[in-house]
């Protein structure tokens, strides 16, 4: 909104860096969030496959000042320090934390399906949450902080930092907001992860899970029996639906899914959650990753290879055989391929030993390794890796 280009605050903070110090500090100490960076341009971005004449088919970002996102750091740093030292984060939650990525919710939702053991009637069942970020309580997040016995002048901070914001719409005109985290702050993924966590706490059935990235939750269910496994499952959506809704939330019923892990015939309806009921899907699409009833893979192979076709057949048009760009400069190109084909890898390596798979993926890779090599079709393999 001021104009300042983010490379003019890394020189200024170069040059004059002790200047900002004492203008950070002092605001600090005075506990304020200078009003003139709490307003917001905001831009929408469409979400690929959504309906566009929707709200909901478009993603809120908001671009803030950019020196008042490096203050947004300095406190966000000093309310996570505080926040590991009285009481930390809980462990099943994946997103926007150092170290933690979708793979490793994913993974930890497919061991525990594993660890129960083919015997018993296992699901996964995928929540979706209605406008979650843009919904986050304010006085929530602010009760979860005093709860936490965090320091009442970082608390008094945060209040202040979300108070009197101001939202520029492309229109030019400007509205106040007193709800939501945005989205593109720095502040923004901490503020909600202190809110959700307690949804992570929830009194819940022995062998169920609840996993979060974000705002994705995920309930791992697990019992002797299939009644017992929908009763559980049940039990916990119902209150995972009361938690959020006491804190402004709400889940959306009929985008919920789950997927059932057994080879026997499932005799129930599905699950159930506000009179919809949410039968069993034979695959699920879990942060990027098809995951099926038979933790084979095989669609989120069949699936990433489309896509990896997709963008191997645009970037051939510029990697021409003859001529084109360097050997350097076609290996760069090579693994965006590679990167949209092995996402969560780790997840789906099991995968590997089908035979089918194997041969889908090695098909798709041998389509580039033609490509960066500027070989001829004729070429093994083997060589043109």
């Amino acid at each position: 909104p001021d104009g300042v280009l983010p490379e003019a605050v890394k020189i200024l903070l170069k040059e004059k860096g002790d200047l900002f110090l004492q203008v950070f500090n002092k605001e600090l100490l005075q506990g304020r969030f200078p009003r003139s960076w709490k307003s917001a341009r905001l831009v929408l971005l469409p979400k690929p496959g959504r309906d566009q004449n929707e709200a909901s088919g478009f993603r809120p970002i908001c671009l803030l000042d950019t020196m008042g996102k490096v203050y947004e750091a300095l406190i966000r740093r000093r309310v996570e320090l505080e926040l590991e030292r009285r009481a930390p984060l809980d462990e099943m939650q994946f997103g926007f934390r150092r170290g933690r990525s979708t793979v490793g919710a994913m993974q930890e939702a497919i061991d525990s399906i594993r660890a129960a053991g083919q015997g018993k009637w296992r699901a996964l069942i995928l929540l979706d949450v209605k406008n979650a970020f843009n919904t986050a309580n304010w006085e929530c997040i602010l009760e979860e902080l005093t709860a936490r016995e965090v320091n009442r002048r970082l608390v008094d901070l945060v209040a202040d930092y979300l108070r009197d914001r101001r939202l520029e719409i492309c229109s030019g005109t400007r509205r106040e907001i007193n709800i939501g985290v945005p989205q593109g702050s720095v502040m923004g993924p901490l503020l909600w992860n202190v809110l959700y966590d307690g949804v992570l706490r929830i009194e819940r059935p022995e062998g169920t899970k609840i996993l979060a990235y974000a705002d994705d939750l995920a309930i791992v269910v697990t019992d002797e029996t299939e009644a017992g496994m929908v009763e559980k499952g049940n039990t916990v959506m119902h209150t995972v639906d009361r938690w959020l809704t006491g804190r402004g939330l709400e889940l959306a019923p009929e985008k919920t899914e789950a997927v059932v892990f057994t080879t026997r015939k499932a005799r129930s309806a599905g699950f159930s959650l506000r009179g919809t009921i949410i039968p069993f899907s034979p695959t699920v699409k879990y942060l990027g990753v098809w995951i099926d009833r038979h933790l084979n893979f095989g669609r989120h192979v069949e699936e990433a290879c489309k896509k990896a076709e997709r963008t191997a057949m645009a970037l051939a048009r510029i990697m021409p055989n003859i001529g084109g760009p360097s050997s350097k400069k076609r290996r760069v190109l090579g693994n965006v391929v590679d990167s949209v084909l092995l996402y969560a890898a780790p997840v789906w390596a099991a995968a590997l030993g089908i035979k089918k798979s194997m041969n889908r993926l090695s098909s798709v890779q041998r389509r580039v390794a033609l490509r960066i090599a500027m070989a001829y079709r004729t070429v093994s393999t083997i060589a043109a890796q």
